[in-house]
């Protein structure tokens, strides 16, 4: 009898070791990145190895095939076919339109410049690809439809806008993690650069300008319209190389050209930038940007959390029966151990159980909370304030109790407004309009129609206060007339800052009136 309780016993305290191992081996497994943990920057064109030849071959073979490429798949999955049977094998791919891969590109296909020979499946890897331009389409005139060979896109053409993602075979379909371009990379410009805006427009010694635009280089200068030496500075160029913010040095007052020069070229900003001396006024509070750049994710604290809180649990319960059944191997044929262990081990493996219980609600619920990528829909900055739409905490766009409060009247220029806005947003489906409501998206995209109201006459800007007069968060846009003697305000973008909507969305039906406002309250 002792020594069936001792083979027990021993056989009690085997299995949590095999279980260990396991559990180990499991761990490790659950704990390895599914791919990249951000976007690298692409390499340049030439990476990309010329087949034209094959896509050229496959075009005369099949001239219908090339002509009906605007309804079916038959051109495109015979170039995609050859393609990874010769040079490049399985880099080819193809491409889901704007990193959609349940709706593949009829007009081009991939090609992942990324390590190894293709993506792993899921991982961000997937947008590691240059898109080539293989079809030049005329779906109205289908005849006038040819073949082309052109290397396209970078990941990111627009900030935060990722348009390319490897896709194979053409139905696998799914979804990817949300794309994340790795920080320290430098962004080569693809050609000159370009200045959409300037923010703020007005500013004092010390505080820092944005400038919006393409191609954006750190080499910024300063010009005195009204004489003298001008100035240069160093520019912190961010997100894709769309935007170059720099602080205004300690030089006289007045109002500056400002220009950028790189070695593609230089351009210079459409708007002035005043410079005041002595401080910002009052009711202009300095917002500091808050470093994020290594920080997790909510999402991913989440995730972590999860996955240590499994893993500790796991090893606990692990430890318990082992412990449990070293005792009962010991026990000697004592009843108060025997019982003692007998106890423990029960206690240990209902514990056991209500990890699993925990582990499988969770995998009910989302997979990736035990596991993998984890993403929490809906999570994001959000824009607080009072009735009266956007513009930052506090006022919105015309609620609040400043000089810049909603005080009523007519909104002549909506229609005008929203002209603009159509235009902008039809102009750019591929650009900034496809981009999320982010403050530095809204503020570019603001700065598109700010343009095309002025190309139709109007006066307008971003610069404007809002209700409690405080600077605009990317929400708002102020129009008028050289005959006003008020300004129209609008709120434009909804949920500012949210980083959640496309800007065509956020953007594309909020129009609303938020007061005839003094002159003043524009800078």
């Amino acid at each position: 009898m002792q020594n069936t309780k001792r083979n027990l016993g021993f056989f009690i305290c085997f299995i949590p070791v095999v279980l260990f191992f396991l559990f180990l081996i499991n761990s490790a497994s659950a704990l390895t990145p599914t791919g990249g943990s951000c976007v690298n920057s692409a390499p340049a064109t030439s990476t990309v190895p010329d087949m034209s030849a094959v896509v050229n071959q496959v075009a005369s073979e099949h001239p219908d095939w090339l002509t009906s490429s605007c309804n079916d798949y038959r051109y495109l999955d015979e170039v995609v076919r050859r393609l990874r049977t010769g040079t490049g094998g399985t880099k080819w791919a193809f491409e889901g339109k704007r990193a959609d891969l349940n709706d593949p590109w009829k007009e081009g296909i991939s090609y992942y410049y990324g390590t190894g020979n293709a993506p792993q499946t899921g991982s961000m890897t997937n947008y590691e690809v240059f898109a080539v331009d293989i079809a030049h389409q005329d779906c109205a005139n289908p005849s006038n439809t040819t073949s082309n060979w052109i290397v396209a896109d970078w990941p990111y053409r627009q900030s935060g806008v990722v348009e390319v993602a490897y896709l194979y075979p053409r139905n696998a379909g799914g979804s990817l993690p949300s794309p994340v371009a790795c920080s320290g990379q430098p962004t080569t410009p693809t050609g000159p650069p370009t200045i959409d805006e300037i923010a703020p427009q007005t500013a004092a010694i010390g505080e820092n300008v944005e400038i919006f635009g393409t191609n954006l280089v750190d080499s910024v200068r300063l010009e005195n319209l009204s004489g003298g030496e001008p100035h240069s500075v160093i520019a912190d160029v961010r997100a894709g190389a769309t935007i170059a913010s720099f602080q205004v040095p300690d030089i006289a007052g007045g109002v500056y050209k400002i220009s950028v020069s790189g070695p593609q070229g230089s351009t210079e900003s459409p708007q002035n930038l005043t410079i005041r001396r002595g401080g910002s006024s009052f009711g202009q509070p300095i917002r500091p940007e808050i470093p994020t750049e290594g920080l997790p994710t909510f999402g991913a604290l989440v995730e972590t959390i999860f996955t240590w809180s499994l893993n500790i649990l796991g090893i606990v319960v692990f430890v318990m029966i082992f412990f449990a059944g070293f005792k009962l191997f010991t026990a000697a044929g004592n009843t108060a151990k025997l019982n003692e262990a007998k106890s423990q081990i029960t206690n240990a493996v209902t514990g056991a159980i209500i990890l699993l219980a925990a582990w499988i609600i969770l995998y009910t619920i989302n997979p990736d909370l035990v596991g993998g990528t984890f993403t929490l829909p809906g999570i994001g900055t959000t824009t607080t304030g009072t009735s009266g739409g956007g513009g930052g905490t506090g006022g919105g766009g015309g609620g609040g109790t400043g000089a810049c409060r909603n005080a009523g009247g007519t909104a002549n220029y909506s229609g005008a407004l929203k002209n603009a806005l159509d235009a902008v947003i039809n102009a750019n489906q591929g650009g900034i309009a496809n981009a999320l409501n982010t403050t530095s998206n809204s503020f570019t995209f603001l700065g598109f129609v700010v343009q095309e109201l002025q190309a139709n006459g109007f006066n307008a800007t971003t610069d404007v206060l809002n209700g409690n007069d405080n600077p605009n968060q990317g929400d708002l846009v102020a129009v008028w007339k050289n005959s006003d003697s008020t300004v129209e305000r609008y709120d434009v973008v909804a949920g500012v800052g949210a980083g959640n909507t496309p800007l065509r969305e956020a953007g594309s039906e909020i129009v609303e009136f938020s007061g005839d406002i003094p002159l003043s309250c524009v800078r």
